[in-house]
C-alpha cells in the first residue's frame, strides 16, 4: 500500500452575492493563536492571514470580491530524498522504502492519512460557526506525493495505480495523466461532483544559496523524483443554488472520502 505524503490540504466555498463576512472572526473563533501574517494581495485579488493550527501551517484566503473562501493546510518542508534501492514492483515498496524513510527529511512531512484528522476537525469547526456563509459550490484539493528514487519506478507505481493506462516505464519520460470522473453526490442527490486526478512523475533539483554572494545555484546532476497526485474534487459549476447548511460539512467529508479513495484506488 502506498502511504502517501501531504504537500497542501484545501477545502474552498464558493459564496453566494451580498454577505456580510468578517474573515478575522472566523479565524479568532477557532484558531487558538493569533494570525502570524495578515496582508493583501492586490496583484492576486487576495486577502490572507497566515498562522499556527496546533502544530501544522494553516492559510485563510478570501479573494477581495467575497466570492471565494480557501483554508489551506500546507507544509513548506523541501523535499530531500536519500533513498539507496530500486524498486523493481509496487509490491517491494512499502519493506524496501520503510527504512530509508528514516534516512530522509520525509519523516517531517506530514502523511495523508494523519492529516485528514486536522482537516476535518476544520472543517466540523468552520461549518458549526453561525456565521458560515451561503454558498452555492463546495471544493476540497489534496497535493500529494510519493517518493522514489528513479522515474521508472515512479512509472511502475503509476502503472498499477492507472490500469487503463499503457506506460512505456523504460522510453517515456514528461507523462502526464489527468481525467474527471463524475458522479452523482451521496449526500445531496441534486449535485454532481467531479473527480478530478492529475497523475506525474515529477523530478526536483537541490537548491544552494550562496548568501554571501547572492548566487542560487541548482544541482541538476542528482534529481531527486517523486510520484505526485494532484486532486481536486467538487461540487459541478453548473449549481448556482445555495447548498443548504445542513448537508455542507457530509459534503466536505464526502469529498474528502474520495479523495482517499482515488489515493488508495488509483483510477480504476
Amino acid at each position: 500500500m502506498i502511504e502517501w505524503y501531504s504537500e497542501e490540504l484545501r477545502i474552498t466555498a464558493f459564496l453566494c452575492k451580498e454577505q456580510n463576512i468578517e474573515i478575522r472572526k472566523w479565524w479568532t473563533s477557532f484558531v487558538k493563536n493569533l494570525p502570524i501574517v495578515e496582508a493583501i494581495l492586490r496583484n492576486q485579488n487576495i486577502y490572507q492571514l497566515e498562522g499556527l493550527y496546533g502544530n501544522k501551517k494553516l492559510i485563510l484566503r478570501a479573494t477581495l470580491s467575497l466570492d471565494r473562501i480557501d483554508w489551506l493546510l500546507v507544509n513548506a518542508d523541501e523535499l530531500i530524498l536519500d533513498s539507496k534501492k530500486n524498486i523493481k514492483s509496487i509490491e517491494e515498496i512499502p519493506e524496501k522504502l520503510s527504512l530509508e524513510y528514516e534516512k530522509t527529511h520525509f519523516p517531517r512531512m506530514p502523511k495523508f492519512n494523519e492529516e485528514q484528522i486536522a482537516l476535518i476537525d476544520l472543517i466540523k469547526k468552520w461549518t458549526n460557526l453561525d456565521t458560515f456563509p451561503s454558498c452555492y459550490r463546495l471544493a476540497l484539493g489534496a497535493n500529494l506525493f510519493f517518493p522514489v528514487k528513479t522515474r521508472q519506478e515512479g512509472y511502475i507505481i503509476l502503472a498499477q495505480l492507472l490500469p487503463n493506462v499503457k506506460i512505456d516505464i523504460e522510453n517515456s519520460e514528461n507523462f502526464l495523466y489527468q481525467i474527471n470522473r463524475p458522479k452523482p453526490s451521496n449526500t445531496c442527490r441534486s449535485l454532481k461532483i467531479n473527480k478530478i486526478s492529475r497523475w506525474i512523475v515529477a523530478t526536483h533539483s537541490a537548491v544552494a544559496i550562496n548568501v554571501e554572494n547572492n548566487m542560487i545555484t541548482q544541482n541538476a546532476e542528482n534529481p531527486i523524483f517523486s510520484c505526485s497526485l494532484n486532486l481536486d474534487i467538487s461540487t459541478s459549476q453548473e449549481n448556482r443554488d445555495e447548498i443548504s447548511k445542513e448537508y455542507i460539512p457530509s459534503i466536505y467529508e464526502e469529498m474528502l472520502g474520495i479523495a482517499k479513495e482515488v489515493a488508495l484506488e488509483g483510477d480504476k
